[in-house]
């Protein structure tokens, strides 16, 4: 529910945002409101009322039976507070002067965001602390809105830099560690037979193919309906309220834990079509796992193709599939295959939808059959790290054959992207 809630405000926050840029949002229409004669005539009296019994409430919470606690610990009431003093000044200023709003506003917006950083900070320091980061924040964006385009460029590209290399950085440690510590395990006993002695001896060769297994079942299943759901939300379905909920609806399939799909596939899949701890149960809860991101990349990747060839396919006597088959798919496949190649990395990784539908921890021999468990990779490593004592090494191996698998597969996936790329003449 509570991913729910936050992905319905993330909707409707950039579809605001995506009219305002766009210019599709109606004029506001203005609003005749008769503010009070009392408050006109009296409203420092109540601004400064509300800011004493505010700033008491909070001495009073902080100053209770004579024992005096911590400031920090009333981060909270304080923050609120601060927060409430310039909503309460927008509010008078909003509906008693239109000049002194636009002349304040700004001031107040700062204030506003200090408050919030406070806020935010105060949950991993103390309140003075937070409040020196929150001010030395607020104070390089102003410093930086005030220099010259030309510091501004040098500034700009220096954050850029910054955040680029840290990501590079984190990421080249990431893997690392992964193939320091996992290297010394890889041998040709751990990558061609199963697992014995509780996963201490022996290797992955099982994981490996099941995890192979999976990740191709769940693109055969996702990626046909995921490209007919997206080539219809982007050239046959109008823009009407109920293509609203639909993509509404994907979205927030989108963002929905992994977890809730694996308990979705057991309750259906293993239990009411009681097709058992199998390969196909897991393969079906991966499918409608990736089944939103293969959706909207096919969606987002037609609309992007310019609508002259559209017309220039219906100009020439072919029919709107045939245009669409020949003329916009093909045109849009680098969009597709990122789709794709997204929920083949995502599908690799998620350990949740398969922990409950088709994942065993060790198996001798190979499925032959969809109805039958399958080993994972993920799976394994998380009963080797969680149950399985003296694993270390066997955990960093089957890090870094995941690791090199999931690259491996990406790699062959945009090579054929470029494919599809060098062929475009647009």
């Amino acid at each position: 529910m509570m991913t729910l809630v936050v992905n319905v405000l993330a909707n409707l926050i950039i579809s605001r945002f995506r009219k305002k840029t766009q210019g599709l949002t109606k004029p506001r229409r203005e609003k005749k409101f008769q503010i009070p004669k009392f408050i006109t005539e009296n409203k420092s009296l109540i601004f400064y009322s509300i800011i004493i019994v505010l700033f008491g409430w909070v001495i009073s919470k902080i100053l209770v039976k004579d024992e005096r606690y911590y400031v920090a610990d009333y981060t909270p009431q304080l923050s609120l507070v601060l927060t409430l003093i310039p909503l309460g000044y927008i509010l008078f200023l909003r509906l008693l002067s239109k000049e002194n709003y636009n002349q304040y506003k700004k001031y107040i917006f700062h204030f506003m965001l200090l408050t919030l950083f406070t806020w935010f900070l105060s949950t991993f320091f103390d309140l003075i602390s937070a409040f020196l980061v929150s001010f030395s924040i607020i104070g390089f964006l102003i410093l930086f809105r005030i220099i010259n385009s030309k510091n501004q460029q040098r500034v700009a590209y220096s954050i850029i830099m910054a955040c680029t290399s840290l990501v590079l950085v984190a990421l080249f440690i990431i893997i690392y560690y992964i193939v320091s510590k996992g290297l010394p395990a890889i041998t040709w006993e751990f990558l061609t037979e199963p697992p014995k002695d509780a996963g201490r001896e022996g290797g992955i060769f099982p994981a490996i193919i099941g995890t192979l297994y999976l990740m191709a079942g769940s693109i055969m299943y996702a990626l046909p309906i995921g490209l007919m759901a997206g080539i219809y939300l982007s050239e046959y379905a109008r823009d009407n309220a109920l293509t609203k909920v639909i993509r509404a609806g994907i979205d927030n399939l989108n963002g929905t834990p992994s977890i809730v799909f694996g308990l979705f596939g057991f309750a259906f899949f293993v239990l009411f079509l009681d097709f058992g701890i199998s390969m196909i149960a897991g393969q079906l809860s991966l499918a409608l796992m990736i089944l939103p991101t293969i959706i909207r990349t096919t969606e987002e990747s037609v609309k992007a193709i310019p609508q002259p060839f559209r017309e220039g396919s219906l100009a020439l006597g072919s029919t709107k599939w045939q245009s669409i088959s020949r003329v916009v798919l093909p045109a849009a496949m680098p969009g597709v295959i990122t789709g794709v190649i997204l929920g083949m990395g995502r599908s690799a990784g998620e350990t949740a939808p398969i922990m409950f539908t088709a994942t065993v921890f060790t198996q001798k021999r190979l499925p032959r059959f969809v109805i039958q468990p399958v080993m994972a990779l993920t799976y394994h490593l998380f009963v080797l790290a969680t149950s399985i004592p003296d694993t270390e090494i066997q955990q960093a191996g089957t890090a870094l054959v995941l690791l090199v698998l999931v690259m491996i597969l990406y790699g062959i996936a945009i090579l054929i992207r470029n494919y599809y790329l060098n062929k475009m003449k647009w």
